[in-house]
C-alpha cells in the first residue's frame, strides 16, 4: 500500500500512434507521493511533470510503481517500450 513520502515512478500505457501497438513508458522516475485517500494519489511533481501526467492520462492508463529508497538510478531516455521490444532486450 502507498504511503505518503514513499517513492514512485509513473509508468504511462498506451497505444502508439506510429506502430499501433500497446507501448509503456517511464514517464516520471523517483517521484514522491504527497498523500493518499479513498484509492487516490497524490504526488509531488512540477507544473510541466502534471501537464504530462494529465496528458498521458487523458490517452492511456496509468501505473504507479514503487521504488525502493535506496534505488537513485534513472533510466536515461524516454523511449516507447512494446512488447515486441521488450521480448528483444530479454533476448540479449
Amino acid at each position: 500500500m502507498l504511503k505518503a513520502n514513499y517513492p514512485v515512478d509513473v509508468i504511462a500505457v498506451g497505444t502508439a500512434p506510429e506502430t499501433k501497438a500497446q507501448a509503456s513508458l517511464h514517464l516520471l522516475q523517483n517521484v514522491v507521493v504527497a498523500a493518499t485517500a479513498n484509492g487516490h494519489v497524490t504526488l509531488l511533481v512540477l507544473p510541466e511533470e502534471a501537464r504530462l501526467i494529465a496528458l498521458a492520462r487523458a490517452n492511456g492508463q496509468l501505473t504507479l510503481v514503487l521504488r525502493n529508497e535506496k534505488d537513485l538510478d534513472l533510466v536515461d531516455e524516454r523511449r516507447p517500450e512494446t512488447l515486441k521490444t521488450m521480448l528483444q532486450h530479454l533476448k540479449k
